[in-house]
């Protein structure tokens, strides 16, 4: 039976990344130099999938904004975080929470998440920043708890010495992914 993964990531505007679309297989590793991304990235997929985040801390900053973006208050900029997941179509219980977060694309169906932060203009006429994350094309349909629980994250601690990791199997991380 499939599992359901991350087949493409879309993020807009969030600290290093201007506007990218990664397309990813079933089984993925993170690795890059250094000051690369690797951290922002995986900040992005936690935003959405981490249980262990409150609401403050899916809440950004005007500092997580994308540097090229010299006003974003002034310019009302958003962040957008899509991920789109595939291998999910054999599970039943995936379809039943998450069915309304199906959508097509070029005739293939993909669940999507997306984290959104965006400006609300107040009676004052000052601009609050607030996130929603939402379910499929509508950002009505919102993203909770209970449906994170079916889609899960596992972020495993860095590797430093790949060499070392494969010769001790028995208490790698890198041994269970292999």
């Amino acid at each position: 039976m499939n599992k359901p993964y991350i087949s493409r990531v879309v993020i807009e505007n969030f600290r290093n990344f201007r506007a990218v679309d990664i397309q990813l297989n079933p089984k993925q590793v993170v690795f890059g130099e250094n000051e690369s991304g690797k951290t922002n990235y995986l900040a992005a997929l936690q935003l959405i999938l981490d249980p262990s985040l409150s609401d403050e801390e899916r809440t950004l900053q005007i500092s997580d904004f994308n540097e090229s973006i010299v006003d974003p208050i002034g310019t009302q900029s958003e962040i957008i975080i899509a991920l789109y997941f595939s291998g999910f179509e054999e599970s039943k219980t995936i379809l039943a929470q998450l069915s309304d977060a199906v959508i097509k694309v070029d005739g293939r169906l993909y669940l999507r998440i997306t984290y959104r932060f965006f400006p609300e203009i107040l009676e004052d006429g000052s601009i609050d920043y607030h996130y929603s994350i939402f379910k499929g094309n509508d950002p009505d349909n919102l993203f909770g708890s209970k449906d994170r629980r079916f889609l899960q994250l596992k972020v495993i601690r860095p590797l430093r010495d790949v060499e070392y990791e494969l010769r001790n199997r028995r208490t790698s991380p890198l041994a269970r992914l292999i």
